[in-house]
């Protein structure tokens, strides 16, 4: 029912360029507290920069995400037959989480506030954007990707 989630970023994790593991472990500081924060799913994430473990709101494991300085890999921990639609969307949420993360990380003009700046803001000051209900023509988008294959471009 859920195999649509087996997203590129499922499969073969996103690539990563960190320098060392000091910056390594302040990328997912920020990361844990962005899928932590998000008011649209109810988790949590534990973990340091060897992996994170997210949980659902009942703290039943639901994916870990596991870091190298050149890779992160997402496991999720639930067969995908047997995972119920919100478990579904805790999986999405993250994987999004990240990518927009390594987008901030590594963008030159995706913020205002520098991305390492992220984990001293609060709550109220983090803006998430509302789910998109549906896109109108002629709507621009900041990035832009070529079909990778998967339905996602």
């Amino acid at each position: 029912m859920y195999d649509d989630l087996r997203i590129k970023a499922l499969v073969d994790g996103l690539d990563a360029n960190f320098k060392d593991i000091l910056e390594l472990d302040e990328f997912v500081d920020v990361i844990k507290e962005l899928i932590k924060e998000n008011p649209y799913s109810e988790c949590d994430a534990t973990g340091d920069c060897d992996g994170l473990l997210v949980s659902d709101h009942n703290d039943e494991a639901v994916l870990t995400v596991v870091f190298n300085l050149e890779k992160i890999k997402f496991h999720s921990l639930i067969d995908s037959l047997d995972m119920l639609s919100y478990q579904a969307e805790i999986v999405a949420r993250t994987v999004l989480a990240v990518i927009g993360g390594l987008l901030v990380w590594y963008g030159d003009d995706y913020l205002e506030t520098d991305p390492r700046d992220l984990k001293k803001l609060t709550k109220e000051e983090r803006q998430f954007p509302k789910p998109v209900k549906s896109v109108k023509p002629g709507d621009t988008f900041k990035y832009e990707f070529e079909n990778d294959g998967f339905g996602l471009y």
